[in-house]
């Protein structure tokens, strides 16, 4: 799929097509997928890149360019370019856009990737904040980005914990996963709340990780959570919670 839309987005920037309609190949991309699509944009063991064919750049970025071509310009081998892509994608309202700055923060050349970041962090809307939360993510673990991305999310760890509780709705996992430990870590995580992704959160992982954080750490539950937990519909989750729960004899009449 990536392999297609480095193509696509070269012919789009090619042609300077302004007309979005039917293109939701690049919103409806995974965080993972961004970072491989970045990886194809440039050449990679001698080969053209795609986006090779292009000449007129400047024209492409200037004047409210299509959000196709700035993201195209965003993986350009040359990084003039990749940075002019960033100046244009700063001021779009749009999680693509978002995204694109997002991969960016990683770029080789510090002063694309410092824009990038100063970019990302002005993004408070939820939908743009939680592509960008995806993607940093799935760079701290990488060489490059890793620094950055690790003060962008420590800084969206310590802000304003509604933008935490949405990043928690998130459809990404892993995105769900790190903003309700940081809820957790800050104290925002009701016993009660992780009763309920314990026992009915839709994701099986997301109701296992409540379930052990809940049991973590040796304190007595109310006989009621504790009751809720092991006849939770999930075997997992009634697994952990007769191994503590019994271990712990607690009172609620259930062994391991």
């Amino acid at each position: 799929m990536a392999e297609a839309l480095a193509a696509e987005d070269a012919e789009a920037a090619r042609t300077a097509r302004a007309d979005l309609t039917g293109r939701a190949g690049l919103g409806g991309l995974a965080a993972r997928d961004w970072i491989r699509l970045d990886d194809l944009a440039r050449p990679f063991e001698g080969a053209g890149s795609p986006l090779s064919r292009i000449t007129d750049w400047q024209r492409l970025l200037e004047d409210g360019p299509d959000l196709l071509a700035a993201v195209a310009g965003s993986m350009y081998q040359d990084g003039w370019i990749r940075q002019a892509a960033v100046e244009a994608l700063a001021p779009v309202p749009d999680p693509v856009a978002a995204a694109a700055l997002a991969v960016r923060t990683a770029d080789p050349v510090p002063q694309v990737s410092s824009a990038a970041l100063k970019a990302v962090s002005d993004r408070t809307a939820a939908r743009d904040l939680a592509a960008i939360v995806s993607i940093m993510l799935l760079l701290v673990p990488r060489r490059r980005g890793k620094i950055l991305a690790q003060r962008f999310l420590r800084s969206v760890a310590a802000g304003p914990p509604d933008r935490l509780g949405a990043l928690a709705n998130s459809p990404d996992r892993r995105t769900r996963l790190w903003a309700l430990a940081a809820l957790g870590t800050r104290g925002l995580l009701e016993p009660d709340q992780l009763v309920t992704l314990a026992t009915g959160d839709a994701d099986p992982v997301v109701a296992l990780w409540a379930a052990r954080r809940l049991l973590a750490g040796g304190q007595t539950l109310p006989p009621e959570q504790g009751a809720r937990l092991l006849g939770s519909k999930r075997a997992e989750v009634r697994a952990v919670a007769e191994e503590v729960l019994g271990r712990r004899s607690n009172g609620y009449g259930h062994r391991a």
